[in-house]
């Protein structure tokens, strides 16, 4: 009897660490980038709401953000998602839970305006948090306020336009 095996690629994924995530998106897209967007949640199996129905493009809200929610991605991570917004610069906020004994919760920001993804450790909530090492670090009430600011991002409403 032979026994099948698995490609290491392939249990990598099916072995991942995996955790939810919420990922709000937004920014101006055609329809064609629209369509790819829509594969990638597809893909994911991402859906409007937490334990909800997958998402279906007719789910957009009008004048809103794209707000989506996934349960057991690995890494807590869409990454082909992400790699896609940030290649067509399209801003989102990014919370992923914690997958205990692997990696803790975070909040990843990208803001589409050519400064870098910044990421935060959070809570289970989804709040962003700062450690004991990162508070000592700071040196003045401009320096705090300046945290706030940069962890306390909501991306701009999320726009289909014809091609």
């Amino acid at each position: 009897m032979t026994i099948p095996t698995i490609s290491i690629a392939l249990r990598s994924i099916l072995m991942a660490d995996r955790s939810d995530t919420h990922i709000t998106i937004g920014g101006t897209v055609s329809t064609q980038q629209f369509e790819t967007i829509c594969a990638h949640i597809a893909e994911y199996r991402l859906a409007t709401e937490w334990d909800g129905y997958a998402f279906q493009p007719s789910h957009l809200q009008n004048g809103g953000t794209l707000d989506l929610f996934g349960r057991s991605l690995p890494g807590g991570c869409p990454e082909e998602l992400e790699a896609f917004c940030v290649a067509n610069v399209l801003p989102y906020w990014r919370w992923s839970g914690a997958c205990y004994g692997a990696y803790d919760p975070e909040i990843v920001i990208y803001r589409g305006d050519g400064t870098a993804i910044s990421t935060y450790g959070a809570s289970d909530s989804e709040h962003p948090f700062v450690s004991i090492a990162e508070l000592k670090a700071i040196t003045s009430l401009d320096a705090v306020h300046e945290l706030v600011r940069l962890a306390d991002f909501t991306p701009p409403a999320f726009v289909v336009v014809d091609d």
